[in-house]
């Protein structure tokens, strides 16, 4: 099995047990996030590194290099490009499911934005959603892309 599936289901796992256990809702989203990223990273490397490589090309210098809070010159861009990319080849395979992902991953972004860089309590139903949403998004890009 790859690494990188390997860290996304620890990841995963990880986020259900700093639900479960320990009521660790923040760095619960981050995990959840990470393992669906991770799989994302998983496709672009195997499955799809052609396409890639041209979308990457094409796209990179249009993108809008986000900072995070509290931080200099640390761009999240990659992240933002990875995601551009899926949604862009998902469009052309399955328009539903690629409007379906796009707004589950854009919305689990945005709850590990606010749980690693805000100054605000996390609830456990945050760290649920978002634990739902990875699980959703994981389970889809796997069927999708036929990975065991």
């Amino acid at each position: 099995m790859s690494e990188l599936l390997k860290k996304s289901a620890s990841n995963f796992k990880s986020a259900n047990i700093l639900i479960t256990k320990f009521e660790q809702y923040a760095p619960s989203i981050h995990c959840s996030y990470y393992s669906s990223l991770q799989i994302i990273i998983f496709l672009i490397n195997n499955n799809l590194k052609k396409e890639w490589e041209k979308f990457r090309t094409e796209n990179s210098k249009n993108l809008v290099i986000e900072k995070k809070p509290n931080e200099k010159n640390k761009p999240s861009a990659i992240h933002n490009l990875y995601i551009s990319f899926l949604n862009h080849n998902l469009i052309k395979i399955d328009y539903n499911l690629a409007r379906e992902l796009s707004e589950c991953i854009n919305v689990l972004k945005d709850n590990r934005v606010m749980a690693d860089y805000q100054d605000l309590e996390i609830f456990r139903k945050k760290a649920i959603d978002s634990y739902d949403l990875a699980k959703n998004i994981n389970e889809k890009l796997k069927k999708q892309y036929t990975i065991l």
